[in-house]
């Protein structure tokens, strides 16, 4: 805990990814809020729509979670391998948001996975990729898939992924319309 503070408590950023759009202040605390079998760290505080919780579990992983009635431990999602994804992430946003071209959209759960396979061959990046969602780049294009709504709250053909697509050029859009949103639906 004393080393999770250390590391990140104070860092405040605003967060421009499309489950936020807000400021984030990271501000590690324990969480005994549900945990029966592990030690959580409530690692941010935010005000999104999204009333959910951005919690470190023991192993590292950063988890979101949606408290309220009905809440149980099982309705964790872990979304991202290290808290320094997290940021990574969203500074990928907000770099593609200088970005000439942008195209973003809802999809279900399903048209995510098929995204995914078409992907296959496009540069997988690094930074910002998590356990749900997935950062590609291509000739002139930039891809953001989310499935993190998607496995909070499970319906396969609702719309409940978010895609975003961004182009340097004309040319960019037109590879990543031929290449993955041309097939979508």
């Amino acid at each position: 805990m004393r080393e999770t503070q250390q590391r990140y408590g104070g860092l405040a950023f605003y967060n421009p990814a499309v489950h936020f759009s807000e400021r984030m202040v990271f501000e590690p605390r324990p969480d005994f809020g549900g945990a029966r079998d592990e030690p959580w760290i409530d690692l941010v505080e935010h005000s999104t729509a999204i009333p959910w919780s951005i919690l470190l579990r023991a192993d590292g992983t950063v988890a979101y979670t949606v408290t309220g009635p009905g809440w149980a431990p099982e309705a964790v999602v872990k979304v991202f391998a290290h808290p320094d994804a997290l940021i990574e992430d969203a500074a990928l946003h907000e770099e593609s948001a200088a970005w000439a071209w942008k195209r973003s959209e809802a999809i279900s759960l399903s048209d995510a996975e098929h995204l995914r396979e078409r992907a296959l061959g496009l540069r997988l990046l690094a930074e910002g990729v998590g356990l749900t969602q997935r950062w590609w780049e291509g000739e002139g294009f930039r891809v953001f898939l989310s499935t993190t709504v998607g496995r909070l709250f499970p319906a396969p053909q609702r719309l409940t992924c978010a895609l975003s697509v961004w182009a340097e050029t004309a040319r960019g859009a037109q590879a990543a319309e031929a290449r993955l949103l041309s097939r979508l639906g």
